[in-house]
């Protein structure tokens, strides 16, 4: 990797810290400035982060390939969980989907 991307635990990770590339990219992508994103996390310094950004821009096609699986692994997860408990995720929803209006938020 690189000073600025670190691999461990089966992630990549922006440098020491805990943020992944991912959740950084993923930001990024939806237009926020790498400043915005120093303010959302104060602990990854600044030139980490541009740093990050310019190691994925490098490594677009693997890295993109990379949280796909990540992506699919992910899902395949979540919907193993939800056959396995399958009344703790409906209870859940219907106590969401109640708590919406008094919340003031709208159903996706």
């Amino acid at each position: 990797m690189t000073a600025y991307v670190e691999s461990r635990e089966g992630n990549l990770y922006v440098g020491q810290s805990r943020v992944t590339l991912q959740t950084l990219i993923e930001a990024w992508q939806s237009g926020r400035t790498p400043e915005q994103l120093h303010d959302s996390f104060p602990t990854v310094p600044l030139v980490a982060i541009y740093g990050a950004i310019t190691h994925y821009l490098e490594h677009k096609n693997e890295a993109d390939a990379f949280f796909r699986e990540g992506d699919e692994i992910d899902a395949l997860r979540q919907a193993s969980d939800e056959s396995a408990h399958k009344e703790f995720y409906t209870d859940m929803r219907e106590r969401f989907e109640q708590a919406r209006p008094r919340l003031g938020i709208q159903a996706s």
